[in-house]
This record gives structure tokens, C-alpha cells and sequence, in this order.
């Protein structure tokens, strides 16, 4: 028997797979026929690309969506975008028709605004008198309707069952009330809007991309739950965890809470690292509070995102925004800064200069005993 050395060998088993591969049937056949085999999708004529919708509004706002339509036809052709707006019973409140020119090289560009005062629902359909080529619906959620089971498609926050896009519409109030902005150790104890009681339970969020020790601090009526890592997909990361909060804290019978608890939320930092619009971040965090408010949660905790190294500018806003929120809800806000000092960050604590995207071994104690102080 001859010798076969290793490459030999390895040829020989990649040749005998494709072998099998070549003879196994990719389909049932018939006794007389060959094997059959899939039919390539069909280009559609025309494509409805979506280029923006907002995350959030205001209740007197109002919902602009902004497309693209794409002509793989090879000639130039025009089509209308109609505009459907449905009321809460379901009846059609308004319906527009825009036109819209699809180029042969390019993009067709559509724009339109709409006001929300009755509407529960806004559909966008692309049509022409041959067929329908795209339509968006955009669901609208405001402060007193159940939270809908969702899913991030296209970095958007979408219903499962029927794919329709999420938008909260978050009722604006006025501020009620002066409120103290300032650090932990000055809030402890003696809040007078949240007077702490040993027979409160707890719920505290954290961010999930930080290691904090979640099992060590888990007692019978705390519970501490990661808010993400949210992966990089383009969508909001606020919108993101303001969803789980709701749903974390939501009965299944979306009923208010019976022993409401205690909340501390610690704001995940991913918004920091995207950039998301301090505007649109106030109208998510203002979401998050209607909703627990409305589910009977009286007290409530906010420390604004943080992350070392984030432009300082940008911050300050970002904590104004959370700031401000809590005082129209008559919450509390934490300052994060003394967790910003840079020895909390350095990848090594004794050189300067290299800092990791989570806080070290001691940030992450600060933090977490920052947090353990505003439980009861």
C-alpha cells in the first residue's frame, strides 16, 4: 500500500465531498424529469425606501415621513404616494395623494407632514394604476394605550405581528416643580418627594455593556436588571431600553401595578457613543416616566447616561435634558459626575492615559455602591 502524505489526503476528502455533493438531488424529481430547482426572485419595478421617521414625538407634534423610490424599470415614470390616516375607531380621517417622479437614474424624493390630532395610524403607499410597489404604516402609541410586542427592523422599533412602525407619542407636560439636581450622597435618606420605607421593593436598571455585579446585590425586594448591550444597528438605544423598561415593569393584563415599586434607572451610555438628538432623548426619557407613572410607580430615579471621554458640551446637554424631565415628573436625578473621575476609568490604575470603554474594577464598585445607597 502506498504511502498518501497529509496534502494528498486533504485533496482527496475535499474532492469526495464535492463528489457527494454533485450526486445527492437538490429537489424531488420526477421518474422522466431533472432535478428541479428554484426560480430567482422577481426584481420589482419600483421600490418605497424609507429615509426617515421619528422616534418619538410630542402629542402636539407632528409625524414627516421622508422616501426614496427607486425605478429598476430602465425609463422614467411617475407614481402617486397616498396618504391614508386612520382615527382610533378605524375610520379614515384624511387621505392625500402626492406625486411622484421615479428618474431612470437615481432616486424619486417624497416628503410629507402630517398632523397627528386624530390620527391613530398613517399609511404610506406607493401606487400607480398597474399595482402597489411599497407601503410603511406608521402605528402611533401614546401615553394611555398598551405597549405593543416590538422588534428593531431596519433600526427602527416595529410591531411583530404586522410590521408596523412604532412611533410613542409622549404627552408634554410643564414644569411642576423646582427640583434638586445633585449627587448621590446629597439625596440619601431625605427626599421629601421619595421617602423611602424598608418595605419597598426595588427595581433597578443598569447598563448591560458594564460588568456591574448584578447577582451580589439581588435581594428578596430588589432586582436589578442590564439594560442591553445594544448592538450597533442604527437604532436609538434609549428608545431601545425605554421598550424593555416597559415591558419589564408592564402586568400581562397591562393593568396598573398593585405594589408599585421603587425605581432607579441608570441610563444605558450607548446613546453617548451615536450621538442621539438631546431633543428627541428628553421626549424617550419623558416616555419612560408616563408610562411608570401611569402604572401606579411613584418613585423614580434617574441618572443620566455616562461615559468617560464623551465630549464634555454634549453631556452637559444630554444631563440637562434627564434633569429637566425628572423635575416636570416631580423625580429625582442623580449627577453621575463624581463617577467621571479618570482613575475610575484606566485600564491600569496606576497609567494614565489608556482608559477602557467600561469603568475598572473601582469605577465599577463606586458605581454600583452609588447605586445600592438610593435603595431602601
Amino acid at each position: 500500500m502506498n504511502k498518501m502524505t497529509l496534502p494528498m489526503l486533504a485533496i482527496l476528502t475535499i474532492t469526495l465531498g464535492a463528489a457527494a455533493e454533485e450526486t445527492a438531488p437538490t429537489a424531488p424529481q420526477t421518474p422522466s424529469g431533472p432535478a428541479t430547482q428554484s426560480a430567482p426572485a422577481v426584481k420589482e419595478p419600483f421600490y418605497l425606501i424609507t429615509d426617515y421617521l421619528p422616534q418619538a414625538i410630542y402629542d402636539a407634534d407632528s409625524v414627516t415621513g421622508c422616501f426614496r423610490v427607486e425605478n429598476t424599470t430602465g425609463k422614467e415614470d411617475n407614481l402617486d404616494l397616498v396618504i391614508k390616516v386612520t382615527d382610533d375607531a378605524g375610520g379614515v380621517a384624511e387621505e392625500v395623494t402626492k406625486a411622484v417622479m421615479a428618474p431612470v437614474s437615481g432616486f424619486g424624493q417624497c416628503q410629507y407632514t402630517q398632523d397627528i390630532r386624530k390620527a391613530a395610524s398613517i399609511r404610506f403607499t406607493l401606487k400607480k394604476a398597474t399595482g402597489k410597489y411599497g407601503e410603511v404604516n406608521v402605528r402611533l402609541i401614546r401615553d394611555g394605550m398598551a405597549w405593543p410586542e416590538t422588534k428593531i427592523v431596519n433600526g427602527r422599533l416595529v410591531a411583530k405581528d404586522n410590521g408596523d412602525v412604532i412611533v410613542p407619542v409622549v404627552h408634554r407636560l410643564l414644569k411642576v416643580q423646582n427640583r434638586a439636581f445633585a449627587p448621590i450622597k446629597w439625596i440619601v435618606g431625605d427626599a421629601p418627594a421619595q421617602p423611602k420605607s424598608k418595605g419597598d421593593s426595588s427595581v433597578v436598571f443598569i447598563p448591560g455593556r458594564w460588568p456591574l455585579n448584578v447577582a451580589a446585590h439581588t435581594q428578596d425586594k430588589q432586582k436589578w436588571i442590564a439594560l442591553g448591550p445594544y448592538p450597533a444597528d442604527g437604532s436609538m438605544p434609549a428608545l431601545r431600553a425605554f421598550d424593555q423598561i416597559v415591558r419589564e415593569l408592564t402586568p400581562k393584563d397591562g393593568s396598573a401595578l398593585p405594589n408599585p415599586p421603587r425605581v432607579a434607572i441608570c441610563l444605558p451610555p450607548e446613546d453617548l457613543g451615536v450621538a442621539s438628538d438631546p431633543r428627541v432623548y428628553r421626549m424617550v426619557v419623558d416616555a419612560i416616566q408616563a408610562r411608570l407613572v401611569a402604572l401606579g410607580i411613584k418613585q423614580i430615579t434617574l441618572i443620566p447616561p455616562f461615559q468617560f471621554g464623551t465630549p464634555e458640551k454634549y453631556w452637559q446637554r444630554m444631563n440637562s435634558e434627564v434633569q429637566e424631565s425628572a423635575s416636570v415628573y416631580g423625580m429625582q436625578a442623580v449627577d453621575p459626575g463624581e463617577f467621571l473621575n479618570e482613575k475610575l476609568w484606566r485600564v491600569d490604575p496606576e497609567v494614565e492615559g489608556a482608559y477602557g470603554a467600561s469603568p475598572n474594577p473601582a469605577g465599577l464598585k463606586k458605581i454600583e455602591q452609588g447605586l445600592i445607597d438610593l435603595l431602601p
